[in-house]
């Protein structure tokens, strides 16, 4: 009869520091960069496509899609975080909101700029999603709320 060992080793969990803080927090940042960056241009901007009916909606839109769309879809990422796994989504959502963060410098139409802003919104929504839960994952309760401060 051969012997069986029940025991189940769990492995030690890496204890996160300083560095993994600091580099979620950092990713942490890139949706508020989306709305800083482009506060400035607004008056350029309306300027720009100040012949385009509604132009005074559309502008402070713009600023605020994303805001709308991480509201929107950040249960959404949630879900998508649980199935999928954080890396593959923060991957994801930050070539993303690369690629849609430059997007309007290329684009010459109001609403399609619009339409980008919102489509960042929800790589918005992953980033800050994972971010959030890598606080979660990584840090005790007691270091948890320091780095969710910062």
């Amino acid at each position: 009869m051969v012997a069986v060992n029940t025991s189940v080793e769990t492995p030690a969990r890496r204890q996160a520091g300083v560095g993994q803080g600091v580099l979620v927090v950092l990713a942490g940042f890139l949706p508020i960069l989306a709305i800083v960056a482009l506060s400035p241009a607004v008056p350029k901007i309306m300027e720009r496509f100040g012949a385009v009916p509604g132009v005074g909606t559309l502008v402070p839109l713009l600023v605020t899609a994303p805001g709308l769309m991480i509201a929107l879809t950040s249960p959404l990422m949630g879900w998508v975080v649980d199935r999928y796994g954080r890396r593959r989504l923060l991957l994801w959502a930050t070539a993303v909101y690369g690629f849609l963060g430059i997007a309007p410098y290329f684009l010459d139409d109001l609403k399609l700029i619009i339409a980008s802003r919102l489509a960042l919104g929800m790589a918005e929504a992953g980033i800050l999603t994972v971010t959030n839960t890598l606080i979660g994952d990584y840090f005790a309760h007691d270091q948890r709320r320091t780095w969710l401060t910062i």
